[in-house]
């Protein structure tokens, strides 16, 4: 079995590949002894290629997780790589996460694997990213839905800093202010430096 985490929204499409994994430990192999992880690198497609076809001594099903598969595999072994996806489609379970968009050739060809299940992360945006948001927020304890407004519009379609601002506020610091998020207009930076306000040494401080 493949199955495929595809970008952009990286912070998704990993934390799907983490669902899956968890999933996996809990019906098939309580002490994760058949899970593997292979480092990305030129190297990656005969690695996995390697371990498809190496038994496992602890499960009768195995589960390997990669990056960049689809993405990183030379033209000349896909066909290797997709015969050793196919010869036991029941009991070896692989999960890529691919951050790159696939071409239509590697996806059609790709999609030949028994099994094969791709779920796709696109950017989220308004109505959207907000919802996310607020269901995020609420699994973290995040309570201050007003201020999760205001920074989903101030960070839209950003997963993995709504994630890191909501961990956290969730760990006790204090909410990060909105203006921290928007870049200032040249109106901002002339009314800083008309007003001599304290705010003025922060608006022209990069410039």
């Amino acid at each position: 079995m493949l199955i495929i985490c595809l970008g952009p929204d990286s912070y998704r499409a990993l934390t799907k590949a983490k669902e899956l994994e968890k999933a996996f430990i809990e019906k098939h192999d309580s002490r994760a002894m058949s899970v593997e992880r292979i480092e990305k690198g030129s190297a990656t497609t005969d690695a996995l290629i390697e371990r498809v076809n190496t038994p496992s001594l602890f499960s009768s099903k195995r589960f390997i997780r990669v990056s960049d598969l689809l993405q990183d595999c030379p033209k000349l072994k896909q066909k290797s790589l997709i015969q050793a996806l196919n010869q036991d489609p029941e009991h070896i379970i692989v999960v890529s996460v691919e951050r790159e968009s696939l071409t239509e050739a590697s996806i059609k060809l790709f999609s030949t694997v028994t099994k094969y299940i791709s779920y796709d992360f696109p950017i989220m945006s308004g109505k959207e990213f907000l919802s996310w948001s607020l269901q995020m927020a609420a699994r973290v304890g995040v309570t201050n839905q007003v201020w999760v407004e205001q920074l989903a519009k101030s960070i839209t379609g950003d997963s993995w800093q709504m994630m890191q601002e909501l961990c956290k506020c969730a760990a006790g610091a204090e909410p990060t202010g909105i203006d921290a998020f928007i870049e200032p207009t040249i109106f901002q930076y002339a009314e800083a430096f008309l007003r001599e306000t304290a705010a003025q040494r922060v608006y022209l401080n990069d410039e």
